[in-house]
């Protein structure tokens, strides 16, 4: 099983939010018509996996430059014209636009990485720099998620910061994943529950991610060396998505003491499409290739 250090978190960057995103089309495949789960979001990992489509059959690096920066700003605009594409309002579509445009770069390992795991001390009134586990607390302590909230997000976050150190496993991340989704779903978030949809959106998007990346392992291109338990891409999926939801919230909250958790479900959004993509196929080749 390869382990890529640096790839493992690149796809991070996304998961979380396109539940409240898609809150007005939110499939309605629960069978308790008074409680949230996670196949409420179903349609969450079909609009993220549609991002991974899009890049891994239609992306063409048409300019060959070396600044890195221009690079990303190529894959950005690529994904930014996908929006176009998508069955939401106006309105969503102009979020999620800018919600791509706020964390492009998030397409680069170095940048995710360090944004998810750095060691950056959380301080008052600089919650851009905040890690993912900084932000959860800050979350919690600002009463922005519930204890349940909270406990599934910190068991994720740390299982994803061990299987990038390399001490659990692929198929052990999984098997977590799915035990954090029945936790989910027998806990009982109300309907109209915020940070219910955000949750439940994390975990929705990171199953279907596994299941894209098992079914286009060519998406792998040079990054796949030798056989690869899939759910390590997922996990940078939901790392990416703990980052763009606690960002968004977390800057929310200090400024206006409040959050609109729609928005917060597009900023997320927009970071795991930029960390997923940032790993696909040609896209991938184009980052690191100097011409």
């Amino acid at each position: 099983m390869l382990k890529l250090k640096t790839v493992t978190i690149i796809a991070i960057a996304a998961i979380i939010g396109i539940s409240i995103l898609l809150s007005c089309e939110k499939e309605t495949v629960n069978t308790n018509d008074t409680t949230l789960t996670v196949t409420d979001f179903t349609k969450a990992g079909v609009i993220h996996n549609a991002f991974l489509t899009n890049v891994n059959n239609n992306f063409e690096s048409v300019t060959k430059v070396d600044d890195l920066n221009e690079r990303i700003e190529t894959i950005n605009d690529f994904n930014k014209e996908f929006v176009s594409t998508l069955d939401l309002s106006f309105e969503d579509k102009q979020i999620l636009v800018q919600s791509l445009e706020d964390n492009k770069e998030l397409v680069v390992t170095a940048k995710l990485t360090e944004k998810s795991f750095g060691s950056n001390k959380l301080k008052s009134g600089d919650i851009e720099n905040g890690n993912i586990f900084e932000l959860i607390e800050y979350l919690k302590s600002t009463s922005q998620i519930n204890e349940n909230s909270y406990d599934i997000l910190s068991k994720l976050s740390t299982d994803l910061k061990s299987n990038y150190e390399n001490s659990l496993s692929d198929k052990q991340l999984k098997s977590n994943i799915q035990g954090l989704i029945t936790e989910f779903d027998n806990y009982g978030y109300d309907l109209e529950s915020g940070e219910g949809e955000m949750v439940g959106t994390i975990l929705a998007v990171s199953i279907a991610s596994i299941e894209w990346w098992e079914e286009n392992p060519e998406a792998f291109g040079d990054n796949l060396k030798s056989a690869k338990a899939l759910p390590v891409w997922a996990a940078a999926d939901v790392v990416g998505g703990v980052l763009g939801a606690g960002l968004s919230a977390g800057a929310q909250y200090a400024v206006n003491g409040e959050v609109n958790w729609s928005v917060v479900g597009i900023s997320a959004v927009g970071g795991a499409v930029a960390g997923s993509t940032g790993i696909v196929g040609k896209a991938a080749k184009y980052l690191s290739k100097l011409f």
